[in-house]
């Protein structure tokens, strides 16, 4: 039983997402002073199996506060909330360094919406992770 209850704990990782940093959009248009920017802000919290070596699995609820660009070129600041899952694999770059990169599939997403901040259902991700 204990070695059961070790691989289960092995197996299976839990965290948060958290950006360092805001994400920024920039929108260019002609004319003097038409160029805008703005800001994303988001946080989640993720679940993740290994189900074999490399490739996992991944479950997460992501939060965004996003802005949106209106016709008149003004912003306005918008929630969504989404209900993600997909897979991934993660490759050791050194003991305590991994690449990984996550193909993840947006339920809470709907193509008829117009607030929307996601242009598709499926969302990209790699990147970097520390293992403390």
């Amino acid at each position: 039983m204990r070695q059961t209850a070790f691989l289960a704990v092995f197996l299976f990782t839990a965290g948060a997402v958290t950006p360092a940093a805001e994400a920024n959009q920039w929108w260019f248009g002609g004319g003097i002073g038409s160029n805008l920017t703005t800001k994303d802000y988001g946080a989640g919290l993720f679940a993740r199996y290994r189900v074999w070596k490399p490739i996992y699995a991944q479950l997460e609820y992501e939060y965004l506060s996003y802005e949106l660009v209106t016709g008149d070129r003004s912003t306005e600041r918008e929630t969504f909330d989404s209900v993600l899952g997909g897979a991934g694999m993660s490759l050791p770059l050194s003991r305590n360094l991994g690449f990984f990169a996550t193909a993840l599939y947006n339920f809470s997403y709907d193509s008829d919406a117009i607030r929307s901040p996601y242009s598709s259902e499926w969302i990209l991700r790699t990147g970097i992770g520390y293992s403390f």
